[in-house]
């Protein structure tokens, strides 16, 4: 029920006094058991992160010596595009054509652009992989082809197998 009047609290009814709480500073065993409680639970993960980052450093070796030189990727290079495809659900082909589509331009400007003077265009795809943006740059560089400039597309990659692969895949595009 709610109680509203403007008297004061003696002229309130004994069915409104029975809800009132005790007035009281003292809080109850089970209160301050209640609280304490909630600080443990809160503090809890300071000591649990500690200990897993203990763990992780004891057992998590640093990068092999020829960290960045391409050498996992030499193991794999023959199955890279089939794990790739499917891992990213055949979507990473999307992705290329949209990242080519952004650096030729809609209508080959980088190409067809009056402001090359004849020089020829040079890319870099670097990190090349097995060459699918190389290949789909040339292609793109093939379509737009002006008779003032000429074009050259260069795929580097730290993994000598990866290279290998995309050689292959060049020759036969």
């Amino acid at each position: 029920n709610l109680f509203l009047s403007n008297t004061t609290m003696a002229s309130k009814s004994k069915k409104a006094k029975k809800f009132d709480r005790p007035k009281s500073n003292a809080q109850s065993p089970s209160s301050s058991s209640s609280s304490a409680w909630y600080y443990f639970l809160a503090f809890l993960p300071i000591p649990l992160l500690f200990l897993a980052s203990q763990f992780l450093n004891a057992t998590v070796s640093s990068p092999a010596s020829d960290h960045g030189t391409g050498s996992m990727f030499d193991l794999i290079a023959t199955r890279y595009d089939f794990i790739n495809r499917a891992l990213a659900l055949n979507l990473d082909m999307s992705w290329r054509h949209r990242l080519v589509k952004e650096v030729v331009g809609a209508e080959g400007e980088i190409f067809t652009n009056k402001e090359n003077n004849g020089e020829t265009v040079r890319i870099l795809d670097l990190a090349t992989g097995t060459a699918d943006v190389a290949i789909l740059l040339g292609k793109a560089a093939a379509r737009y082809k002006s008779t003032s400039s000429s074009s050259a597309v260069l795929g580097l990659d730290p993994s000598q197998n990866m290279l290998n692969v995309g050689i292959t895949k060049v020759e036969q595009a």
